[in-house]
């Protein structure tokens, strides 16, 4: 199976740079099978038709944008390593660059959406929107023997990315109803300089959720935190914390194999058997997605490595997470954690031994649904993962984004019954109508996260 990324905007573009620079760097490190099931997910041997040098590979990947810069940036130079902190997240070396982006795969526009929701969607959204499905992103599923799906890469408080990508996922959904599709959406900072962005967030999450499969919604604090905390890199840049939420996709997109009902091993198919387990009702489609361990290069080789101190590790992640999401003080503080339930988990591990770790041990990071006969599933491949001896992914379809939503949501309203910036959406055809349908939609999710019945 084939994966489609979609990149859009600037950091949709951005982060899909570090997400196919881990991906490649990962398949070369690590065993034959990694390798080839990593190019043929992701990448693809360049064409006659390619105009480029140097790399072998492309990237199955369209890129979009209402400005040139990102886009021409990332056609520009094939991809050996990511850049950014000195021993942070992404500065483990790679070898030479043999993949780049297509440049007929890149399509931008020269005037940008000026971080207004509106003008993404309902000004440049149906054009831009037309040209990428009937241009690049047919001819890239076309050219696939077995689509797996659709990845979206966003931001969700900007004018492109999340207005245009929120146009591009219904647009996709359209025309491909049975294409899996899933969102990779970047949350922004709770005092982010955008000053409308509890409109744009709020009106993004409530198209995407209408649209896709699964929203893995990717918060800003977190990889701040990640990068402060866990790699030492004091002043992080957007570099750093790309190279954070790429490492999180990467060690659940890399090949794995997982049990099946029948107890045999099957290799993880992407993006349906994702889907499928983790994304069971369509009602539930926020995801969150954490790893461990994260510490930068120079402490990884020297670390000691057990399948008992790794799942620990991954259960502090767990909490860690859920405090950035309640803007806690404390990112250990067990309290939001203890308030967590989940209808379903996927946990990918890597190292060896990888395949002996119980889905129970996944099972206990926090309580899952009565409704759910195989709420916890977990997947395994022996090769390391970013230079860890053993490493795992946790990937659930849980209430911790719930309550941040609802706190959005209520920014939302303040700002709207105040009619603060309204004409600026109304002038593009988004009205206060439009918003409040929105808003609802985003508070029923929510609602109906807090009602799971948890064992």
């Amino acid at each position: 199976m084939s994966v489609l990324t979609v990149q859009v905007g600037q950091c949709g573009n951005q982060l899909g740079a570090a997400l196919f620079t881990t991906l490649a760097r990962e398949a070369q490190a690590g065993n034959a099978d990694l390798l080839t099931t990593t190019q043929w997910t992701f990448f693809r041997e360049r064409g006659a038709r390619s105009n480029s040098t140097g790399a072998t590979h492309h990237a199955r990947a369209v890129l979009v944008d209402m400005e040139p810069k990102v886009v021409q940036a990332c056609v520009a130079h094939p991809r050996a390593s990511l850049s950014g902190s000195p021993n942070g997240p992404g500065s483990l070396g790679g070898g030479p660059a043999w993949w780049r982006y297509d440049s007929a795969c890149g399509l931008c526009g020269e005037g940008g959406s000026g971080n207004n929701w509106a003008m993404g969607y309902a000004r440049h959204g149906p054009a831009a929107c037309e040209a990428a499905c009937d241009g690049p992103i047919r001819r890239e599923l076309e050219a696939m023997d077995h689509v797996g799906g659709v990845l979206l890469l966003q931001s969700m408080a900007g004018g492109t990315g999340a207005g245009l990508g929120a146009r591009l996922a219904e647009e996709i959904r359209d025309r491909h109803p049975s294409v899996f599709l899933l969102s990779q959406s970047v949350w922004p900072h709770v005092g982010g300089d955008v000053t409308v962005q509890a409109y744009n967030t709020t009106l993004t999450l409530g198209h995407l959720v209408e649209a896709c499969d699964g929203v893995i919604v990717t918060g800003n604090e977190r990889l701040h935190r990640a990068c402060v905390r866990l790699f030492d890199v004091k002043r992080p840049t957007l570099q750093d914390m790309n190279a954070v939420a790429a490492r999180d996709m990467a060690g659940l997109l890399l090949p794995a194999r997982h049990a099946r009902s029948d107890g045999r091993g099957a290799r993880l198919r992407l993006l349906g058997d994702v889907v499928e387990h983790v994304c069971c009702h369509p009602g539930l489609p926020l995801l969150s997605l954490v790893s461990h361990p994260m510490m930068p290069p120079s402490t990884a080789e020297f670390e000691q490595y057990r399948w008992t101190a790794t799942m620990r590790g991954l259960h502090a992640a767990v909490k860690s997470a859920a405090a950035a999401e309640a803007g806690d003080a404390s990112p250990f503080d067990p309290a939001p954690a203890s308030q967590l339930r989940a209808l379903a988990s996927l946990a990918v591990l890597r190292g060896d031994g990888a395949g002996e770790v119980s889905a129970e041990a996944v099972g206990e990071m926090m309580p899952h649904s009565t409704a759910n006969p195989r709420p916890v599933c977990a997947a395994w491949h022996p090769s390391r993962f970013c230079g860890y001896g053993m490493s795992a992914t946790l990937l659930s379809n849980c209430s911790m984004v719930a309550g941040t939503a609802r706190r959005m949501v209520d920014r939302a309203y303040m700002m709207m019954d105040s009619r603060a910036y309204l004409h600026q959406y109304e002038g593009c055809g988004v009205g206060k109508q439009d918003l409040e349908e929105v808003l609802l939609r985003v508070e029923e999710v929510a609602t109906r996260y807090d009602m799971l019945a948890v064992r």
